[in-house]
């Protein structure tokens, strides 16, 4: 029941966006040695953690709600798989089961040079709340965080977590 409650909550908390929460656009990347190749007149190779890949790993998520319901804590373990393309842009899904109810969540965001950025969304048909996520990319893995606090008519959820992804072959 406290799942049900608290997808409920979370949803209901998505109003709470501020003006201007939107998308993340494209990445962009910068390669400070562009220039290094000038003595071989050869180009340098694409580092690893620039080159377009698929990631499977693992979500953690933690769930603390206040309001008329009372006071719990909760949280799930699943698994995530996104694709990081050529213009930079992350794309994904994730699960986790909370209780009898189970939870999907998009991965939406882009790279910009190690940094990634962007959002963990959860969607019902008619609301959408979007937890900001920052991280690392490195060759063999990324490594992301989030932690907000969703506040709607005096009725609040914080999500706080990690996702964790490795490249696959």
């Amino acid at each position: 029941m406290r799942g049900v409650v608290l997808s409920l909550m979370l949803l209901g908390c998505a109003e709470s966006k501020t003006a201007g929460d939107e998308h993340p656009q494209k990445g962009t990347h910068t390669d400070a040695d562009a220039d290094a190749d000038a003595d071989t007149g050869e180009p340098l190779p694409t580092p690893e953690y620039l080159m377009p890949g698929t990631f499977d790993g693992t979500l953690d998520v933690g769930f603390i709600y206040d309001g008329l319901y009372g006071h719990f804590e909760d949280g799930c373990s699943g698994s995530v798989r996104f694709t990081i393309d050529e213009a930079f842009v992350v794309d994904g899904t994730g699960d986790c089961t909370l209780g009898a109810l189970e939870m999907g969540f998009f991965i939406e965001g882009n790279q910009d040079d190690h940094q990634v950025t962007g959002v963990l969304a959860m969607e019902s048909a008619t609301d959408r709340v979007e937890t900001p996520f920052t991280g690392t990319r490195n060759p063999v893995n990324v490594r992301l965080a989030f932690d907000t606090t969703h506040i709607n008519e005096g009725e609040q959820v914080q999500v706080f977590g990690t996702i964790h992804g490795e490249p696959i072959e």
